[in-house]
């Protein structure tokens, strides 16, 4: 697969994206090709994925261990996607049996993220936990 993103202006792509797909255009002569075009979605920030490695999970964290769990970080990021923010996939085997699979939060854009994080502070609440908003002082050791 080949990807290329750029804007278009007055009906127009970026020289260096016409010049790309013609070469792509040379490559797959005499072969059958599927060209889908999408709109460019901002994938989820660094500074979002920090603030959910430094603040979201270690909150979560700290809210399983006081029910007695020793689930680490890693345990809780795999709840959440799978049990909260619904990252699910369904998949059928070649014997046509059906598996569930937890996608990666890593490909979300940003405003998916959003979306995600505020399904996990909804979540949260029920428990009376406090996810923090980025920005917002918040004190892990309370």
């Amino acid at each position: 697969m080949h990807v290329y993103d750029g804007e278009i202006k007055k009906g127009k792509l970026p020289e260096y994206v016409s010049n790309g797909i013609k070469r792509l255009f040379e490559m797959y002569e005499g072969r059958r090709i599927k060209i889908i075009i999408s709109e460019y979605k901002n994938p989820r920030s660094s500074k979002q994925n920090r603030f959910y490695w430094g603040y979201v999970i270690p909150v979560i964290t700290e809210m399983f261990r006081q029910c007695g769990n020793s689930a680490g970080a890693d345990e809780v990021h795999e709840y959440l996607k799978r049990h909260v923010g619904k990252l699910v996939d369904v998949i059928e085997t070649p014997d046509g049996q059906k598996k569930f699979i937890t996608k990666s939060s890593a490909k979300l854009t940003t405003e998916e993220w959003e979306n995600y994080i505020n399904e996990i502070r909804a979540w949260a609440a029920q428990f009376g936990v406090a996810v923090p908003f980025p920005g917002e002082d918040y004190d892990l050791r309370s």
